[in-house]
Order: C-alpha cells, then structure tokens, then sequence
C-alpha cells in the first residue's frame, strides 16, 4: 500500500504554502511518479531514500535536502537496508514566492528549481538552522498566524537552501550530479539512469525496447520492471514525456510550424502528436504556443 506505516508527524496550508512531516517504520515507495507546478523542497530527517529526478537518481541521506522544481519528473524509493525514514516536505505556489524570490536577487520560479538541482548535504550549523527554522514554521502555521507571516517564513527557509546549495555548487564539483556511491543494491540505478540519460539525447530517433536492451546489456523485462519502478514510468512514457518537454520548448522559442516539431521529436504524425502533447499538458500544441505568446 502507498501509505503503509506511515505516521503523520504534522501537516499544515495555507494559500501559496504546505507543509507536512511525516515518517515511515517499514517500506515504503512512491506507487507514481510526479511532476507539478510547485516548488517541493525535501528534507529528510532520518533514515535513507533513493530519490529520482528527471533523469539522475540520487542516494539520500539523513541531514540531506532537495529542491524539485517546477514540472520536474521525480520519485521516492527505499533503501532496502534502511527502510524506515522520516521527511519534511514543502510545496511553494509560484503566484506567492516568484516575486519574493526575483525580490532577493534570484532568477526567479521556474529557473531556480533546475539551477539548484541535486541534493544539499548540510553542515551541523547549518542543519541546526533548518530545525530551527522548520519549527518556527511549524509553530507559526499551528498557531493560525497572518497568512503573509506563514509565507514570509517559508520564504526564510527556501532562502537559506538556496544559499547553502549556491555554496556547494560553487566549492565544488568532485562528485558528477547524479552519481552513487557505495553498495552493490545501487548499480540498477545506475543503468536505469544511463538509459534515462540516453532516452533524453535520443528522444527524437526511433527507440525499440529490444534495441534499448542490448544496448545497455540488460534484459528487456528487467529493464521494463526496474525502470518502472525507478522513475514511476514506462519507458515508452518516459520517452513521450521527454519529448514533449522539449516540443514545448520548440513551441515557446521557435517558429517551427505544429507538423515540424512533431517531426523534429520523432511523432509518427500530427494526429499522434497533437494527442501525446494534449494528454501531458491538457493543452493543444496551438493552444500551448498561443498561451505562452501572450
């Protein structure tokens, strides 16, 4: 069951704003994939997870955060040896904090997610600080304080992941995003994701999974399962939605016309394309390119 053993520790909301703390006491994975209009910024408390996003999954340890932007694919999934977690997560609405963010000097909603990608391993003052300012939140939000407190505290938080994961971005980068370290349980999430990073460089050819397969020497029914439960996709989902990310970049930066662009991603034709696009964004390719003009 998605919800087995878990413990809510506290949940909170207010417009623009959630919150909720929750943990684990056996195993539990991400039954689906997500990729939302929010900002989520994880923090995990205790314990180890796994943590895909887009196409790296990362080894999650205690004292560790992360930052998914907006309409990023990602998916929690235990560490067999240490099951049992606790978290803390958030969820900022980009109408209440892209003009507080670009107020602080930052590149704004949509940007900061993607820059910032990769999880912050924190030093013990600066985990001290995120406690604390995690129970000033906490606080605030029980006690029923003004919404433009609660957000204003929420935006005291995020500033500070963002100025420490800017200090580890900028001290160093001896490990390569994405990289894993250490058990044996870990080299699928390796494979997994090569062929998350291959599917994003080839999207536009055509990709057998018997091809995708041998390529990467693994048998196609426990590539088909692992990628699954990995990312929360099929691998021919996976690939429809990478391409039609970047089809919306086509749409928003070029003048290409609809039937170019379902040929540049390597649709059929436009009918199928049309449909794909119009089921991963609830828009038509026109309407999409018509939206974002305006």
């Amino acid at each position: 069951m998605d919800n087995q053993g878990r413990i809510i520790l506290f949940s909170g909301r207010t417009e623009g704003l959630s919150a909720e703390e929750a943990g684990w006491n056996s195993s539990f994975s991400m039954q689906t994939r997500h990729f939302h209009s929010e900002l989520e910024l994880y923090f995990l408390m205790e314990g180890e997870r796994y943590y895909f996003v887009d196409q790296n999954t990362y080894h999650m340890v205690p004292h560790t955060g992360i930052l998914i932007g907006k309409n990023r694919i990602h998916k929690t999934s235990e560490c067999p040896e240490n099951p049992a977690h606790r978290r803390f997560l958030l969820e900022y609405g980009q109408t209440h904090y892209d003009l507080l963010l670009r107020g602080l000097g930052y590149p704004g909603f949509e940007a900061i997610g993607t820059e910032l990608s990769g999880p912050v391993c924190f030093e013990e003052k600066e985990w001290e600080r995120i406690c604390l300012l995690i129970s000033e939140l906490k606080t605030s939000m029980g006690a029923g304080e003004e919404h433009s407190s609660i957000i204003l505290k929420g935006m005291e938080l995020l500033d500070f992941y963002v100025v420490c994961a800017g200090r580890r971005r900028s001290a160093s980068s001896k490990q390569e995003a994405g990289e894993l370290q250490g058990k044996g349980t870990e080299r699928i999430h390796q494979i997994i994701d090569e062929i998350a990073q291959y599917l994003q460089q080839h999207c536009s050819e055509s990709i057998r999974l018997d091809d995708l397969s041998a390529r990467f020497y693994i048998s196609r029914s426990r590539m088909t399962s692992m990628f699954k439960q990995i990312t929360g996709f099929t691998v021919i989902e996976y690939l429809s939605f990478v391409r039609v990310q970047k089809a919306e970049r086509l749409l928003r930066e070029t003048n290409l016309s609809i039937t170019e662009i379902a040929g540049e991603m390597g649709f059929g034709n436009v009918t199928y394309f049309e449909r794909v696009f119009r089921t991963a964004t609830g828009h038509s390719p026109l309407q999409y390119r018509k939206k974002k003009q305006i």
